[in-house]
């Protein structure tokens, strides 16, 4: 009978007692935070702290600074706002504890913290408990999300039902705790008034378009307030306004029957979360500020909004200098006199003499018919003394064969 040799020990075999390599078991660990989430918000802090770091380096005084401070940050936390509207899970939060029973098949109870909370996107329901009696030592920290992105799909669990039907399926066939299950249950239905997935689904659709095409108008806003300030201003509202009507799209789209989940101790029921107030107040803001910023434009200080933005007024103009009025042009005429030299120098302007010069300012990229004229000397090179106009002298020219010598007074009487 042979026997087994154990192969000598090697660099990695200390505290190892089997020869093969150690298997450790599954480790079962509870959601604690969202990675997509999180992520966006380390992003956009990653960006604020290399901006603080090399602000100090501006070659400008503190004043400067300071309001290059305020402009990015300004930017950057709408920024932030918006993808954190977009993908965060808190549009809809509702909260209970109370008394259930805890998996199919046993008749075990615990005392749980139930917490449901509603995005763009998906539901994500919370169970949390500290287990007693038989159930001690057991972990009971669930958080399962069920989304509903973003087809409708046939009715029933099959292959060809809705995301959130079949995620419902799935959660039975692993287990799930109850009250998950129970209030899972409640999306999944899709007939009368009960249409709470088909509701908050379509709701999540239409905010979530309006929420992603501000990301965009957010980008643009940021350029444009280095070249039209107007138009800035313009974009800068157009963007709270579909971060309004992001919020106001999710209020209205509401299943009309309100959410009520019921438990032995309370009933479980929805108010509006942090990221639908975000939303809400963001965009009021940013409307607020661009209407402002506009109003200041047509009101006549460019100069000001200029200087706070850092901007330069005349690089996005072109300056065209002109006259009021044509010249008038010379008649025809056949006789070819000259006028006497006159020495003073109080000669009156000729009458085709051009006007006072007016500048013209245009924006780049429009046509003349929107030029609009600026009647203004700091635009205006220093106007220089005109010199006098001497006329020539003035000849008779006489026809051939006569005297040129001019005529006598005898003649003209």
């Amino acid at each position: 009978m042979s026997t087994y040799q154990a192969p000598s020990p090697g660099w990695f075999d200390e505290f190892r007692t089997a020869p093969f390599p150690t298997l450790y078991p599954e480790l079962k660990t509870s959601v604690t935070q969202d990675v997509l989430y999180v992520g966006w918000g380390v992003a956009f802090l990653s960006a604020f702290i290399a901006f603080c770091l090399i602000l100090p380096g501006v070659d400008r005084s503190l004043k400067e600074q300071v309001k290059v401070f305020v402009r990015v940050t300004t930017f950057l936390v709408i920024g932030l706002i918006i993808m954190l509207c977009n993908f965060g899970q808190e549009w809809e939060v509702g909260h209970i504890e109370s008394h259930t029973l805890y998996k199919a098949g046993s008749a075990d109870e615990i005392h749980a913290a139930i917490g449901v909370k509603l995005g763009l996107r998906s539901v994500n329901i919370t169970l949390k408990a500290d287990p007693e009696g038989s159930l001690s030592g057991e972990k009971i920290d669930y958080n399962e999300r069920f989304s509903w992105e973003w087809a409708q799909g046939r009715a029933g669990f099959g292959p060809f039902a809705g995301n959130i039907q079949r995620e419902f399926r799935a959660a039975q066939f692993r287990g799930t705790p109850l009250p998950i299950l129970w209030i899972a249950e409640y999306f999944t239905f899709d007939g009368e008034g009960i249409r709470f997935g088909r509701h908050y689904r379509t709701a999540g659709w239409y905010a979530h378009i309006c929420v992603w095409l501000a990301f965009p108008l957010w980008i643009l806003m940021g350029v444009l307030y280095k070249l039209r300030i107007d138009y800035a201003a313009l974009t800068t509202a157009l963007t709270g306004g579909l971060l309004l009507v992001a919020s106001i799209i999710w209020a209205a789209k509401r299943n009309f029957i309100e959410l009520v989940v019921p438990f032995n101790d309370a009933d479980l029921t929805t108010q509006f979360g942090k990221h639908w107030y975000l939303s809400l107040i963001m965009g009021v803001l940013c409307i607020l500020v661009g209407l402002v910023l506009y109003g200041l434009h047509l009101c006549g200080f460019h100069d000001e909004l200029s200087q706070f933005f850092g901007n330069n007024p005349l690089q996005i103009l072109h300056q065209e200098t002109s006259v009021d009025a044509e010249e008038t042009p010379a008649k025809p005429t056949n006789e070819m006199e000259m006028e006497a030299v006159d020495s003073s120098n109080n000669l009156p302007p000729p009458a085709n003499a051009p006007k006072n010069p007016v500048t013209l300012l245009r924006s780049r990229g429009t046509t003349k018919r929107f030029n609009k004229k600026v009647n203004s000397p700091s635009y205006l090179p220093p106007a220089r003394p005109r010199p006098p106009q001497i006329p020539p002298p003035r000849t008779h020219l006489a026809a051939p064969g006569t005297s040129t010598s001019p005529p006598s007074q005898s003649g003209y009487e």
